[in-house]
């Protein structure tokens, strides 16, 4: 069975960095996402620190830009350890 893989908006603070730090703890891949490339790496390498899951990533996606959303797909499946589709589940927008 592959690993569950979840994507989180705005989870370098707040409500979104607490739910990225409890699934990562239950051994989620996370896709940790921010408009601004520092806060969204440093969520992430707090949050490995933390939880010792290094599956756990950061990708700059601002979802105000029209074209974000595409941009999102494309690197979501790029990330991807060698499947065309992820499982993607949840995701989730804070």
């Amino acid at each position: 069975m592959d690993k569950m893989t979840a994507l989180i908006t705005g989870a370098n603070a707040g409500m979104g960095k607490e739910t990225a730090r409890e699934l990562a703890k239950a051994g989620v891949r996370l896709i940790i996402t921010s408009r601004a490339r520092e806060s969204g790496e440093a969520a992430a390498c707090e949050i490995v620190n933390e939880t010792g899951n290094i599956d756990v990533g950061p990708m700059l996606l601002d979802l105000l830009k029209r074209s974000a959303h595409a941009e999102g797909d494309e690197a979501v499946h790029r990330q991807d350890t060698g499947r065309r589709r992820p499982h993607l589940f949840p995701i989730l927008r804070h």
